[in-house]
């Protein structure tokens, strides 16, 4: 497809792919933008003629070219429009993809596959291409994230807009993605020359104080607005603001207007003022620059009261405003779309020392999130843009203070040798959680023993909400961890007395995000040279088996740890092989050490190294989770260990060989040689002790 799509290229222009827009203040602001910022001519391709209007913004020629069709399922129309675009992309020197609410596929997933595949197509047929600032709810389809992990692996670049949503894609294995804010944060243009800024302008004059507040559409489908937004209105009356009633998107039953009358209608004396056009984003800005407040369920009009410096109130109807608010480490800045959100928004709005916090921490935040939107353009703008200051470091050091966590599940008389291992460190942990997937008063009676022995900290945690199982105890200590570094023990491993402050000078020296430990495998008196982690290996590496990584021998930032989504819930087996692949494919470093100072230990109590179906089915679903990234061999790989579960489970005999020559045809001479030393070294520990 990618040879048909471009054929011979010029490079005369960029082209910008808009959203859809036709009438959307936000899908116009991110046109204007990119028409500001961009160098060099710009071609934007419009789905329909109303989908944007072209601004005259920014240096060289900006114009519109509609391709109607594009969105077509009738093959004929398809066929025709996708010409059009093949000769537009062969006169371009670079594709950039509006991304925004659309590419998780949480409005309309047939936009978004075909917007990743178009740009796997173009990338692949050598156009530098780019998906610009947008989100990830972390529902996405199948189908939807594998298209975008297969442009991620293509080369494609993946502007994330939030750090939410990149931790979001990071689970689902999909990057790498680049760090980045909306590009409306890097907006400029203002237009004071409309009646109701006159009118704003007089009334600030005077003295008063005003706030914007959108009644949406995409509100109304959740909840009773005009009930809620009455009890917001004479919130805002109450507190000295003059509330201006507003539309975002102006388009027949999808859009606001509908909305802002059903308010208008239930509140009729509470508005001081109702704007019944759409205004053009700069002219919003305008008005953004007389506002103290703004109440809305778009979030983009939220985005641009944030990037003047105004607390904003965002109703949140995707679960994407929620990473916005860690952006700016305000989390009150998202309103669930929940009966209630009136009353909610209510009492931010008369918490007026509450208000004062968030227009502080966003005015700290702002530079940070201007900075990072301006990553959008890396490339297109004619100059390299400033790389956006971060508030941490970002690898291992001396200083680092260690949170070590322990998952458990029902097995107290293991605690005192892993934390007891923990308390006889060299260097010391600033605290050590115990996180159980159940509640057990024996656990929590263990952990309370042990603390009362010692003066380091240890907290025993469990979330009655958790879904269980060790990957989900070691997210909630996580979450709960003071340190800036995370090391997890399981509860039936230990460490060796060094091992701490190993892994830190190693990870200080080296300056990176991870060190991996190496490690013996334990069975009473036994101990075997358990697989060491070789330096440099890449993502796709270690995607189908574990070189050396467990869930008790990696010590890693905080930082690192949430940009890689944390461990993932949904599959019960190989968590520690899926932790450290999403973690390298995020962009993040690891340094080796040699000493073997961590304990594995095998006992045959309650553990998943064994033949269960819960490991089959999760062999499984890991398998499909990560179809995009594995090579042949790797699925061989992966087939062979599932179809060797299914052989030592099966009763009946005949189905016991047909699993048997299953794994046989995906096994060869070289598999068993990389897997020799570790069978015998495994075969040697089940002997021990008999």
């Amino acid at each position: 497809m990618h040879g048909a799509l471009l054929g011979r290229r010029q490079g005369r222009y960029h082209v910008l792919f808009a959203a859809p827009g036709g009438g959307n203040i936000g899908d116009q602001a991110m046109a204007d933008v990119f028409c500001e910022q961009v160098v060099g001519d710009v071609r934007v391709l419009l789905v329909k003629p109303d989908a944007v209007i072209v601004p005259q913004y920014g240096e060289g020629s900006r114009r519109g070219v509609v391709i109607e069709g594009l969105m077509s399922r009738n093959p004929l129309t398809f066929v025709a429009a996708f010409a059009r675009l093949a000769r537009l992309l062969r006169g371009a020197s670079s594709l950039s993809v509006t991304g925004a609410d659309i590419m998780d596929g949480g409005y309309n997933s047939f936009a978004s596959l075909f917007r990743w595949r178009l740009a796997l197509a173009a990338q692949r047929g050598g156009l530098q291409t780019r998906i610009l600032g947008f989100s990830w709810n972390g529902r996405a389809s199948r189908p939807v994230s594998h298209a975008a992990a297969r442009a991620a692996r293509a080369g494609v670049r993946l502007y994330v807009r939030d750090p939410l949503s990149r931790a979001r894609m990071a689970k689902a294995s999909i990057g790498p993605t680049y760090e980045a804010s909306d590009t409306v944060f890097a907006l400029g243009q203002q237009d004071r020359d409309t009646d109701v800024y006159r009118l704003l302008s007089q009334a600030r004059e005077g003295g008063e104080r005003i706030a914007l507040v959108n009644a949406s559409a995409l509100v109304s489908k959740r909840v009773d607005q005009p009930r809620e937004y009455q009890v917001v209105l004479n919130a805002l009356r109450d507190s000295g603001y003059l509330p201006v009633l507003l539309p975002h998107v102006h388009r027949g039953p999808g859009g606001d207007m509908k909305a802002v009358q059903d308010v208008v209608a239930a509140t009729p004396d509470a508005p001081w003022y109702v704007v019944e056009e759409l205004l053009r984003p700069a002219q919003i800005r305008a008005l953004l620059s007389l506002t103290d407040v703004v109440v809305t369920g778009r979030m983009h009009l939220g985005i641009m009261a944030l990037s003047m410096g105004k607390p904003a109130f965002i109703i949140s109807t995707q679960g994407k405003v929620e990473g916005l608010g860690e952006l700016f480490e305000c989390p009150e800045i998202a309103v669930a779309a929940d009966s209630g959100l009136g009353n909610v928004i209510a009492e931010r709005i008369a918490d007026s020392p509450l208000l004062h916090s968030m227009g502080h921490r966003i005015a700290e935040r702002l530079p940070l999130a201007s900075s990072l939107s301006m990553q959008n353009f890396e490339g297109l703008i004619g100059r390299r843009s400033e790389r956006a200051p971060v508030g941490d470091p970002d690898h291992i050091n001396e200083t680092s203070r260690v949170s070590v966590i322990v998952p458990t599940h029902r097995r107290a008389s293991f605690l005192p040798a892993s934390i007891g291992s923990v308390l006889a460190q060299s260097r010391p942990p600033v605290e050590i959680i115990v996180c159980s997937d159940v509640a057990d008063e024996d656990t929590e009676k263990a952990v309370a023993d042990l603390a009362a022995t010692t003066d380091v900290p240890i907290h025993y945690v469990h979330d009655p909400e958790t879904v269980g199982g060790a990957s989900a105890s070691r997210n909630g200590g996580a979450k709960v961890a003071q340190g800036d570094v995370l090391a997890f023990l399981d509860d039936d491993d230990s460490w060796e007395p060094g091992y701490l402050l190993a892994a830190i000078q190693a990870g200080s020296a080296a300056r990176t995000d991870m060190a991996v430990v190496a490690r013996w495998m334990v069975k009473g008196d036994t101990r075997v040279e358990a697989p060491t982690l070789e330096p440099n290996k890449s993502a796709q590496d270690v995607v189908a088996v574990s070189l050396g990584t467990t869930g008790s021998n990696m010590v890693l930032t905080r930082r690192a740890f949430d940009r890689s989504g944390g461990f993932d819930e949904s599959i019960p087996v190989k968590n520690d092989t899926d932790f450290f692949f999403r973690f390298l494919l995020a962009g993040h470093t690891y340094v080796s050490v040699s000493d073997r100072l961590a304990l594995q230990v095998k006992h045959g109590t309650g553990q998943l190294t064994g033949n269960t179906e819960r490991r089959a089915a999760g062999t499984k679903t890991y398998m499909a989770k990560h179809a995009v990234h594995l090579r042949a061999r790797d699925r061989r790989h992966l087939r062979l260990s599932y179809f060797r579960i299914r052989y030592h489970l099966a009763k009946n005999p005949l189905t016991k060989y047909m699993y048997l020559a299953m794994a046989l045809i995906n096994y060869s001479p070289k598999k068993y040689l990389e897997e020799r030393s570790v069978r015998r070294a495994w075969i040697e520990l089940e002997g021990a002790g008999k």
